[in-house]
């Protein structure tokens, strides 16, 4: 089963009750053997770390890729954390902080693409937004 990495983003409640202010980026591992509830399965893992810590709400997963590190995890185990104090809403922060400033499809600039491994059936290119599938024989047969 291939492992992932993903990116989650949490907005904690601050001494005096409220929800605005302080985020938590966090990043976990996953094996997963169905890349198509990849999404689901990160959100539940992230909605249950909300739940158990009773003091923050999930509000993104940010981005997720596949690596390789067999052996190396246990599922769902936390990679990094980091906390932000600002005050800004959860909708204001996550626009500030993680916005893609990357082309929608750097060959049309005259770039050439620089593909990475995304997911098992999946390529992602560094510089801009495209993707393409992964090529297999299996689903080579299938089309």
């Amino acid at each position: 089963m291939p492992w992932y990495s993903a990116k989650i983003l949490f907005k904690h409640k601050t001494k005096n009750g409220e929800v605005k202010g302080l985020f938590e980026e966090r990043m976990i591992v996953l094996n997963v053997d169905n890349e198509s509830k990849l999404e689901t399965i990160i959100t539940d893992f992230a909605n249950t770390y909300a739940e158990e810590t009773g003091n923050c709400k999930f509000i993104e997963l940010i981005d997720y890729y596949e690596m390789d590190c067999s052996g190396i995890f246990d599922n769902g185990q936390e990679i990094f954390s980091k906390m932000y104090s600002t005050n800004l809403t959860a909708d204001k922060f996550t626009k500030s902080h993680y916005f893609d400033d990357r082309l929608n499809d750097c060959s049309k600039h005259n770039c050439v693409h620089s593909w990475y491994k995304h997911t098992e059936n999946k390529y992602k290119c560094y510089y801009c937004r495209k993707t393409k599938q992964i090529r297999t024989k299996k689903n080579i047969s299938a089309s």
